[in-house]
Order: C-alpha cells, then sequence, then structure tokens
C-alpha cells in the first residue's frame, strides 16, 4: 500500500552551498500496542542544489521573461494612452451622455484595472526574483543595472 503526503523543509536557515547535496529518507512508525509498534524506511533521496552555471542560466531566462512581460505592459500602456486621448476627443463632440459613451468608460476603466495588476504582478516578480538572487550569489554589476532599468521602467508606468 502506497499514500502520497507533501513535506516541505526549509534549507534557507542551513548554510548550503551551491553544487551541495543532501541525502534523505523518511521513516513512518505505528502505534500498534498490541503487535508491538513497525518502522518503515523509504528510500533514499538525494537533493542536488544547482550549479553556478544554473543559476546565471535561471537568473537569465528570469531577466528575459521579466522584460518581456514589462513590454508587453508598456504597449498595452501606450494603447491605453490612446484610447483614452480617442475617448476625451468623441466626448467633447458630444454633448449627451448616451449608452455607447458610458459602455466606452466602463472599457477603459477595465483597461485601467487590468494594467494595474499586470504592473503589480511584475512587480512582485521581480522582487522574488531580486530576494532569490541576492540569497544565492553576489549580484555581477551588469545584472543590477539591468534590474535597474527595469525598475526605473516600472516606475516610469
Amino acid at each position: 500500500m502506497s499514500q502520497k503526503f507533501d513535506f516541505a523543509v526549509d534549507f534557507s536557515r542551513d548554510s548550503i552551498q551551491l553544487n551541495d547535496k543532501i541525502s534523505y529518507f523518511f521513516s513512518v512508525n505505528d502505534n500498534d500496542k498490541i503487535n508491538g509498534s513497525k518502522q518503515s524506511l523509504s528510500q533514499s533521496f538525494i537533493y542536488q542544489l544547482p550549479s553556478l552555471i544554473d543559476l546565471n542560466s535561471r537568473r537569465d531566462e528570469t531577466n528575459e521573461s521579466l522584460k518581456s512581460s514589462l513590454k508587453q505592459v508598456l504597449d498595452k500602456t501606450d494603447k491605453f494612452k490612446k484610447d483614452i486621448s480617442k475617448f476625451q476627443k468623441e466626448l467633447s463632440q458630444k454633448n449627451g451622455n448616451d449608452f455607447k459613451t458610458l459602455d466606452q468608460l466602463q472599457s477603459l476603466k477595465n483597461q485601467q484595472l487590468q494594467l494595474q495588476q499586470e504592473l503589480l504582478t511584475i512587480k512582485e516578480k521581480f522582487a522574488a526574483s531580486n530576494e532569490e538572487k541576492s540569497k544565492l550569489t553576489e549580484q555581477d554589476q551588469s545584472i543590477l543595472e539591468q534590474q535597474e532599468l527595469i525598475d526605473k521602467l516600472l516606475n516610469e508606468v
């Protein structure tokens, strides 16, 4: 009989270095007082921390993903600005409030909320990425400059 379970371990509290290997297993005991308790051991598992090359590769992928997401949001922001300008021109030419105008206004509000949510998501990913990088190794100057550029673009949007 096998049964699945989840177990999480926080290795950040231990002094683990790159390329370290962690070997572990699970031990399960029952509480059978009549026939005596029994113990079962799992197979041994090995968790290997990534190498510096793997970490740098992940960093690059994360940076590219963040840049791509940010570019998409900037493009959406430009489109949103154009839509607002167009709406303002149409509104100045009309005297009354009709259903179409209210519908356009609601659509613009929805676009604004969506853009704000996407920016918040990118900002959270950026912060998580930055925190992970500072934990694992010191950042080199070029990566730091890229991060500052992304942060500057986030603040401008």
